[in-house]
């Protein structure tokens, strides 16, 4: 049996509506914070947990770089997720 990854490229930064895995095994949602004119306009929702593990100003996120007390390990562009809400 062969598995293939139907991602052409993958993806080194992360944009909203990705998701973040981390060496740890965390899977983060990264979404837009919509409270009009926020301090903080970035925040990153637990997959695992469904609750919002941090809020930032920081835009970027990339492969390697660290996210708050782990390393991204992966990202998983938006076009290739299906979300589920039960």
């Amino acid at each position: 049996m062969k598995i293939e990854d139907n991602r052409v490229i993958k993806k080194e930064q992360a944009n909203i509506g990705d998701i973040l895995v981390t060496e740890k095994g965390g899977k983060y949602l990264l979404v837009q914070n919509m409270c009009g004119e926020c301090e903080y306009p970035i925040a990153l929702l637990n997959i695992n947990t469904d609750n919002i593990e941090m809020i930032t100003t920081r835009t970027i996120f990339c492969v390697g770089k660290s996210l708050s007390d782990d390393y991204i390990k992966e990202i998983i562009p938006k076009n290739k997720i299906k979300i589920i809400i039960e």
